[in-house]
Formats: C-alpha cells, structure tokens, sequence
C-alpha cells in the first residue's frame, strides 16, 4: 500500500473517529476563515470545524491577524493537517516563509505546510510522518504565475501548489470556497499629512494621503473627489482641522490633522466714523488665531488705552474717549506663533461752517 493510500485511510479514520483536537482561537481583530479548497490529488480541505458543525470534537480552524496579516492555525485534509502558523514554516523553499495576506490588495504569500495525520499537533512542528517517502508537505501560496487572492468580498479564489501528493489546489469553485469574515476580514488603513505640517501663516497647506483596503475616500474640509490616494492644496485663513475618512467593505478607517495659522487675522470698525467734536464713537473688533489676552486697542499718539478679550476667536465692541480731533485708533494682537499684527481705523470730525 502507498504511503498516499495509506495516509488516506488513517485521514479517514480520526474524521470518524472524533480522536483529534487542533484548536486554535481566533485572535482579537483577527478574521476567522471558513470553507473548503479542492486538491486534485487528495480532494477536500477544510478550514475551520465550524463547517462540518464538529467543533465539539475536533476544534481547529485558520484565522487571519487583522493589524499584521498573518495566517495562524490549522486545515484539516485527507492527508492530514495542513499548518499555517509561523513557528511550523521556517525552513520553507523560498522565502518569504510565513502565510500572509496583504490587507491592500489581498494578495496571499508564503507558504503553508502539510504535516500529517495525526491527533497530537505537535508534528507539525517537527519531523513528517516516518517513511513519507521524502515528501517535505510545502504548499505554495503564490507563485511566478499562480497565486492566491482574498478579493473585496472576502472570499478566496486562485491555486496554490501542493506538489505532487497536493497537486493544484484551488479555493473558489461553483459549488465550493473559502472565505474570510469578522473585522479583519477587510481592514482599512488610512493616514493624512499636511505639508507645512502643524503653524503656518495664512496660506496654501497641500494635503497628501494614502489608505489599504479602502473603496472610496471622503475629506472634510477638503475634497477627495472620492480618490483612495492623492494630493490637494487649500487655502487657509484660520486654524483648519482636516479629516479624511475611507470606507472599504463593512470596515472603515478616519484620521486628522490641524494646521494652525500663525499670523493674526484682526478687524477694527467705527460707528459713526464721523463725529462732532467732543462726542465718542463705537470701536468694533474681532482677532483669530490670537494669544489670549494679548490684544489691546489704544489711541494712536497714547493717553488712553484698554485690554481686549481672554480667548480666540473673540470679538466685542468699546466705547472710545472723547473725541477733539481726527483720531486713530490701533488694535495690535499677538499671535499664536509669536508673530504681530495690527489694524487701524480713523475716526474724524464734522466739518464746522463759520458765516463770513
């Protein structure tokens, strides 16, 4: 008898039998997989007991890390087990060794292993069943031109090579397939900069982002024109917080930046700007982007003088002094970046007519 005939028949064996436990729990933020890939040379692989329902007796299943991508745990095959976790694939024939799934595109790398029909798991991460005949159990994920790809709907399609016990391998059929669920199953990722990054004076700031497993992408304060990736420049007056916020499938991902505008933004009005001699006016002000209690409106030339306001933005109104002569009067602020600024307005007097 084979050793292909033989693995077989002890397969069979502990399926019946309920004699083995592989079981290995899904990870917080991790997607569980489920379904069964089609082997032409040794027919069903199942990768998760929840889909024969004997997870009572035969707890395993493979899971995927939602932050690093990485595959764990355990298929189940007619010659056995099939490892996914990092420990059982060092030494693998080509490099990179650990099974992976790049959350951008989906695409599957490293290898898998198949080590055996055996109940104690511990095969897996030492020698293969005595008498395999030298077959080393790798099965390839991807290939120079074959792969393995987790598409937008989470499901799995493409070939993996298993040699010559395995053959091709191919996990999406009519009536059959693999498939992921659970957060990180579709993870989003997206990050935002700003250049100039945080203080600036009243200008442009060009936005920049980039996101994995995103389907669109929306900003606030900003346009995206719905781009995964791009760049944009805006123009500013005040301090500006920026959000970028991408969707992907059931997943979604937000970030921000504020950009501070330095230099302050002041007014300064009178009403009436015209008065009698000896009469007072109305001096209206608003300051962004001020440190607080640093404005302070005053009479050109001196003699009168008051402090304005405790926040930023703020904004009030003063009655000034009496007035004899064309005054003007100056509010001077500092601003968050240390830099000054002033604004000015001239109150005169009415023309007085003498009969001659």
């Amino acid at each position: 008898m084979s050793m292909l005939m033989l693995a077989i028949g002890l397969a069979a064996a502990l399926l019946l039998s309920g004699s083995f436990t592989k079981k290995i729990e899904a990870q917080s933020g991790s997607a569980s997989i489920t379904g069964y890939a089609w082997s032409s040379n040794a027919g069903w692989i199942s990768f998760s007991c929840e889909n024969s329902g004997t997870c009572a007796s035969s707890n395993y299943s493979v899971s995927e890390n939602q932050g690093s991508g990485l595959l764990s745990g355990y298929a189940w095959s007619n010659l056995g087990w099939i490892t996914f976790n990092k420990d059982d694939l060092s030494g693998c024939p080509e490099t990179p060794c650990q099974a992976k799934v790049n959350a951008g595109t989906g695409a599957l790398s490293g290898w898998a292993r198949a080590c055996g029909a055996f109940a104690d798991k511990s095969v897996c991460s030492g020698a293969l069943e005595t008498g395999s005949g030298g077959w080393d159990g790798w099965i390839h994920l991807a290939g120079s031109a074959y792969g393995v790809t987790r598409g937008d709907d989470c499901a799995w399609d493409g070939y993996a090579w298993g040699s010559d016990n395995f053959g091709w391998i191919h996990f999406k059929g009519v009536t059959y397939g693999v498939e992921s669920s659970g957060s990180g199953c579709n993870a989003v990722s997206v990050s935002l900069e700003a250049i100039p990054p945080s203080l600036i004076d009243e200008g442009d700031v060009e936005l920049t982002w980039e996101s994995s497993g995103a389907n669109v992408c929306n900003g606030v304060n900003f346009s995206t024109g719905g781009a995964t990736a791009g760049s944009a420049t805006v123009h500013i007056l005040e301090t500006t917080t920026f959000t970028i916020t991408c969707d992907g499938n059931s997943a979604s991902d937000s970030t921000d930046v504020v950009v501070a505008v330095t230099n302050p933004q002041l007014t300064l009005t009178a009403a009436p700007s015209t008065v009698q001699s000896g009469t007072t006016s109305t001096l209206s002000w608003s300051a962004t982007n001020v440190e607080g209690n640093s404005c302070i409106l005053s009479r050109q030339g001196g003699g009168w003088s008051t402090a304005l306001g405790n926040d930023s933005p703020d904004s009030g109104s003063v009655t000034s002094p009496s007035i004899t002569a064309e005054t003007t009067f100056v509010l001077s602020c500092t601003g968050l970046g240390g830099s000054s600024a002033t604004k000015t307005v001239t109150v005169s007097l009415t023309p007085t007519f003498e009969e001659f």
